[in-house]
């Protein structure tokens, strides 16, 4: 009996330390892994980063191009009004 207990605890042994080299095949697995996201996330908050400083730039090229618009506009009005101006003074002649 005692013979049996000693097998089966032996046995049992083994299949823990084979069940221990399976987790430490899986850890480092899972290291590996691990690193591998790391540099994704790394590149992916390199892309944003370049991304949201692009979208900046297109943002304050677009405003700059709506302050032209906006003097091109007043220049246009005075223009028109200079113009119609002149009209009713050749008009009362």
């Amino acid at each position: 009996m005692i013979m049996k207990t000693k097998e089966s605890l032996e046995r049992q042994i083994v299949d823990a330390m084979e069940l221990i080299g399976k987790l430490k095949e899986c850890v480092a697995v899972l290291k590996q892994e691990e690193g591998a996201l790391k540099y994704e996330k790394e590149k992916c908050v390199a892309a944003y980063e370049i991304a949201n400083h692009e979208v900046q730039t297109i943002c304050n090229h677009a405003e700059a191009a709506k302050n032209i618009l906006r003097e091109i506009d007043q220049r246009e009005n005075a223009a028109l009004n200079g113009i119609e101006s002149a009209f009713r003074r050749l008009k009362s002649i």
